[in-house]
């Protein structure tokens, strides 16, 4: 399956990896943009829709699609910001989603959502999914969850995809991975494995890509793979040649950690992405492809 396509969020994160994958697919791709400098860097075959995605107006502007993907933010650089710093972000997932719904439903197009396993409790150990896992988002994702249940309470097709940790060059947390190891901020747990989720944003496009050829609806986890926090510091001071941080206790890492980094990174999540492998759609990039990779 190709045909139009209109992608919010495509000058930033995972949009600008996922435009070109698209056009290199063969669907002809809107991009929706608030400014000729936003257009002006849409990779070739982009056509940009100048509208903003918070105006109710964009509902008409965004024109007839065949499906319209929804991977729009406006995430603080510090991820422990006030409330106020996540305004805007919110603003996007709530107001913007229900906008892009409503477009949606105008032209009959499918909807694609992205959203994050973050939504997930703690679950140790255990593997868990979309299927099985208990929601337990912070307050800075709880806007996410509302558009995730608009979408659900949408007659509109839609697909969401619960992407693990956006992980490898250029991305916010690998950097904060290496950092966090050079400054000693981060430190191995001796008693347990706390498991992180990660997923490459290249692996985020075909997945999408892939997704649309199957005509996939409903709620899936995009993971490319998981990591032990313990495994990925240990690695992590092998590339800056730096010794590897004193383990110590989940208890211990509750009390002398910042909340900010204790929330982001001993949070175990063990994700899998078996449901969409049943589909033929299987990320083959392992953790230390990620880690190691430098484009």
């Amino acid at each position: 399956m190709t045909g139009r396509v209109l992608v919010a969020g495509a000058t930033g994160g995972v949009g600008s990896r996922l435009t070109p994958v698209l056009v290199g697919a063969g669907w002809q791709v809107q991009a929706l943009v608030r400014s000729q400098p936003d257009a002006e860097r849409l990779p070739d075959g982009v056509e940009p829709v100048l509208a903003d995605l918070l105006d109710p107006a964009v509902v008409t502007a965004v024109g007839d699609n065949d499906v319209i993907v929804h991977v729009a933010s406006a995430i603080p650089k510090q991820r422990a910001a006030p409330p106020e710093g996540w305004r805007l972000n919110d603003r996007i997932r709530r107001e913007g989603t229900r906008h892009l719904l409503a477009a949606a439903a105008r032209s009959g197009a499918r909807l694609v959502l992205q959203s994050v396993t973050m939504l997930y409790a703690a679950a140790g150990e255990d593997w868990i999914d979309a299927s099985n896992a208990q929601l337990q988002p912070a307050d800075n994702l709880t806007s996410m969850l509302d558009a995730e249940r608009m979408v659900d309470a949408s007659p509109v097709d839609s697909l969401v995809l619960r992407q693990g940790l956006l992980f490898g060059p250029g991305t916010g947390v690998r950097a904060g991975l290496l950092d966090g190891v050079r400054h000693r901020t981060l430190a191995p747990i001796s008693d347990r494995g706390v498991w992180l989720s990660l997923l490459d944003p290249e692996d985020f496009a075909a997945i999408v890509v892939t997704a649309l050829q199957h005509g996939l609806t409903g709620t899936y986890d995009a993971v490319s793979d998981t990591a032990t926090i313990t495994e990925l510091i240990t690695a992590a001071a092998e590339i800056i040649s730096v010794e590897v941080p004193e383990a110590i206790t989940l208890a211990e890492a509750r009390e002398r950690l910042d909340p900010a980094i204790l929330s982001a990174w001993y949070i175990s999540r063990r994700v899998s992405a078996t449901a969409l492998a049943d589909h033929g759609i299987d990320p083959q990039r392992a953790w230390p492809q990620m880690l190691n990779k430098t484009s």
